[in-house]
């Protein structure tokens, strides 16, 4: 489960370490917190950036410049490419996916190769409304591609395990995945206000949680969002996670973090 504070980011590695970025260097951190190793971070990569694979041994630092794929174990980089070629870049121990430039295709590559489209059955591979999301593995095999008001969860070899579309004015927003992979979370947004008076927000609205293997959402809650007429007139964003096993869902909202136990899978 990973839990962000402001600048500080908190995830868990393996059962007995977590990964911290404090805004200027990422530490490992035994479970009792005590310092194993920490290395320096560019002033150019914020913590909030940081995107880790399904199982959390990798993670990516992003800049304007450069994306680098790091090991969370010996916090060295195992990777390195120009961020002028892919936006939205998530990463597996083996593979990277992301939205190619300058036609925002979907593409995918190894760690040691070039770019390539990945043509997914069912979907158009070309993101259309490109915010502040793009295609991410839900595990090692899966991948959820979310498009405005659209998602497609698909394997890797690119066929269609389901899609969802949502209703007029919502699009899906930040996500959260268990490290098992089972199951995976979207806060999903409301377009609220005056289109005619160009005075409209994206508003958090609820939350929703996925399972893979049921193919299906498992769990919707409300939570609170902003408003283009009531002050401040401004976002207000929800942050999520989800435990390893995809039995429990985290919300952090103004500095409360509330937990809530999910219905439990059809196989258990």
């Amino acid at each position: 489960m990973a839990v962000l504070v402001g600048c500080l980011t908190i995830s868990r590695c393996t059962q007995d370490e977590f990964l911290v970025c404090t805004g200027d260097k990422i530490q490992l951190l035994s479970a009792d917190f005590e310092a194993i190793r920490e290395q320096p971070l560019s002033p150019a990569v914020r913590c909030w950036q940081m995107v880790a694979s399904p199982d959390r041994r990798f993670f990516l630092t992003p800049s304007k410049e450069d994306y680098r794929l790091i090991d969370a174990d010996s916090l060295q980089t195992q990777a390195m490419w120009s961020s002028k070629q892919a936006t939205h870049v998530q990463c597996t121990d083996v593979l990277l996916i992301g939205v190619c430039k300058p036609e925002r295709e979907i593409c995918m590559r190894k760690v040691n190769q070039d770019w390539e489209t990945f043509h997914p059955a069912g979907t158009d591979y070309h993101i259309r409304t490109l915010r502040n999301q793009g295609p991410f593995f839900v595990n090692d095999s899966t991948l959820a591609i979310p498009d405005g008001g659209e998602m497609s969860v698909v394997t890797l070899a690119g066929a269609l395990v389901f899609g969802v579309e949502l209703s007029k004015k919502f699009s899906f927003a930040r996500e959260a995945t268990s490290t098992g992979g089972a199951r995976f979370a979207f806060i999903e947004t409301e377009r609220r206000g005056s289109a005619a008076l160009d005075w409209s927000m994206d508003a958090d609205d609820h939350v929703v949680v996925y399972d893979v293997a049921q193919k299906k959402a498992i769990y919707t809650r409300t939570v609170r969002g902003g408003s283009p007429w009531i002050p401040p007139f401004e976002e207000h964003r929800n942050r999520l996670a989800l435990s390893p096993d995809g039995a429990m869902l985290a919300l952090l909202d103004d500095g409360i973090v509330e937990v809530f136990q999910l219905p439990a899978s059809s196989a258990d």
